[in-house]
């Protein structure tokens, strides 16, 4: 197993699509030991049981049992006339299961120790070396979470780092993923209802396809190309296009949404021609369009979700697809169910039944962590355009054949869109070293392309903002 793959899974070793046979499958395989999984606080109910089955498989006792003991049948408590079976009512000629006497439950009773085996010899890993651990970091052979854990074991510090020739920018970003504060989560009951004259972006993606990274990116160009108008409707929205934004300015990408929590921000981008274009911006995790593909377009997250959304307002549908997902969909450690194409025809088609693409004027097939893609192909001449077709007509095509259906079997022409993404250069796993504005460049000028204008001087403009 490679070491990037290796901690992905320990990260997230306690999150529940790892069940406890995938967990102990790669004991068995020596992918991971038990001790590598305590080190990551993989639940301590887990870990015993992962450990009993290890001691199963060894031929061990239990833990806590004693290996070897000697009873007389006519002392022992739990003793009968006939068998070594005990009778909870006291009923036979041995002590009563309620005889609280310390006299009578340990009486004559002999106690072997374990004979010495070799089958339970402890070796003792040797201990972390200083320069060692600090050459991982310099070579960024290592996460942000093992450097973490080096610093609160006191292996090595700040300092130590830096006198080792680690940029002090990114030890800076370090100290500020250290501090990083949790994303707040919201049900769909708790949002405020989706506000009207303004067009709906939706990002749809399966768990860790980096909608929030994305999201995080197209947030912080904007406002660096001073084009972007907080709207006060939402203020918990405003507050998470702070937190995210801060966050990448900081150099540590944003964290994920919480399973089973939403986030909606209202904002108003303002084009070459100074022409106002309030979006309404959610994003829905991960967890919930897989929970969608699960159970069908007829339970009870569909409905909240749908009840959300459904409005008179024009939509633009994001659909992140999961560069990094889709080389590892075959590995047989990778913690993924289901193939990413088939949850977005399932949300495609959640959005058809429920009338939603009628209102939506287009749909964004976006290639994220497009640079993977690209070092598969050094010295092309090819624009990221044109990598980022291929790639989706090569290996997404029935997603994209299921848009062009939907699109062609109904009245509503929206357009159908690639593009490439990249956040930029990330080391350490979540440290972003070099942010890449071209790609978020790209897409805001699509958005601004394909959504809603309003003159704020005309009458339109004026007659919107009485609803």
């Amino acid at each position: 197993m490679d070491k990037v793959r290796k901690r992905q899974i320990l990260n997230s070793c306690n999150e529940v699509f790892f069940s406890i046979d995938k967990l102990d499958e790669f004991v068995i395989n020596n992918d991971i030991t038990i001790e590598e999984f305590k080190q990551y606080n993989l639940e301590i109910a887990k870990v015993k049981e992962l450990e009993r089955r290890k001691r199963q498989r060894e031929g061990l006792p239990a833990e806590n049992e004693p290996q070897a003991t000697t009873t007389s049948a006519s002392t022992s408590p739990f003793a009968t006339n006939t068998t070594n079976s005990f009778d909870p009512f006291g009923s036979s000629s041995g002590s009563s299961i309620f005889d609280t006497s310390l006299n009578s439950i340990f009486q004559n009773t002999t106690v072997t120790p374990p004979l010495p085996t070799t089958a339970t010899t402890i070796i003792t890993p040797p201990p972390a070396n200083k320069t060692t651990e600090i050459q991982k970091v310099i070579n960024e052979e290592v996460g942000i979470e093992d450097i973490r854990d080096c610093l609160n074991r006191n292996l090595y510090s700040y300092d130590d780092l830096e006198t080792a020739g680690v940029d002090k920018k990114l030890i800076n970003s370090f100290k500020h993923w250290q501090k990083q504060r949790p994303i707040k989560a919201f049900t769909v009951d708790e949002l405020p209802p989706m506000d009207k004259g303004r067009t709906d972006v939706f990002f749809v993606g399966i768990p860790a396809s980096g909608k929030s990274v994305m999201l995080s990116g197209l947030l912080f160009y904007a406002k660096k190309a001073g084009i972007s108008i907080p709207d006060s409707y939402n203020t918990e929205g405003e507050k998470y296009d702070a937190q995210i934004t801060s966050d990448l300015e900081k150099g540590i990408l944003a964290k994920g949404t919480v399973s089973g929590s939403y986030n909606y921000i209202a904002t108003s981008l303002k084009d070459e021609k100074n022409k106002t274009h309030p979006l309404n911006i959610v994003e829905v995790p991960g967890e919930n369009y897989a929970k969608i593909f699960e159970n069908g377009l007829e339970n009870d997250e569909v409905k909240d979700f749908v009840n959300h959304i459904k409005n008179n307002n024009r939509k633009i549908l994001i659909f992140v697809l999961d560069a990094l997902d889709h080389m590892k969909r075959l590995d047989a450690d990778y913690h993924n169910d289901y193939n990413q194409s088939d949850i977005y025809i399932s949300i495609l088609n959640m959005f058809r039944k429920h009338r939603i693409l009628e209102k939506t004027d287009a749909v964004y097939l976006v290639v994220n962590k497009f640079d993977l893609i690209k070092k598969e192909r050094i010295g092309t001449q090819q624009s990221d355009l044109t990598i980022a077709d291929e790639f989706v007509k090569e290996e997404f095509r029935n997603l994209l054949n299921n848009c062009i259906n939907a699109k062609e079997s109904g009245n509503n022409k929206f357009k159908i869109k690639v593009f490439p993404f990249s956040i930029g250069e990330v080391v350490y796993d979540k440290i972003l070293r070099e942010y890449h504005p071209e790609y978020s460049k790209n897409i805001i000028a699509q958005i601004l392309s394909d959504s809603f204008i309003v003159d704020e001087g005309g009458f339109l403009g004026k007659f919107l903002r009485r609803f």
